[in-house]
């Protein structure tokens, strides 16, 4: 398992936003919430916290952009979430 910050939109790491890579998946954690899961075969599963603050939204995009194929727009992610390409699961389903 490795564990790193986002680096935030002036290349800082940002405080309590975290990205884990464990067993070929990526996740995005926020503070102490696991909030997305992009695993190893391209599929994005988060939980409705996505959407929780400014911040962690904020965050979420930055990790939508450079971990995984989606370009972090709120468009794509509710149209993904109305297709049924990102699943969303309830808090907590993806913690460790």
């Amino acid at each position: 398992m490795k564990v790193e910050n986002i680096i935030n939109n002036n290349g800082n790491r940002a405080t309590n936003q975290f990205v884990i890579k464990h067993n070929g998946d990526t996740y995005f954690q926020s503070y102490e919430s696991v909030i997305a899961k992009y695993d190893k075969d391209g599929r994005l599963t988060i939980t409705p916290r996505w959407d929780f603050s400014v911040t962690t939204r904020k965050h979420f995009y930055i990790f939508l952009n450079n971990y995984t194929r989606y370009n972090g727009k709120r468009d794509e992610v509710l149209n993904g979430i109305k297709d049924g390409s990102i699943v969303v699961v309830k808090h907590g389903d993806l913690d460790f």
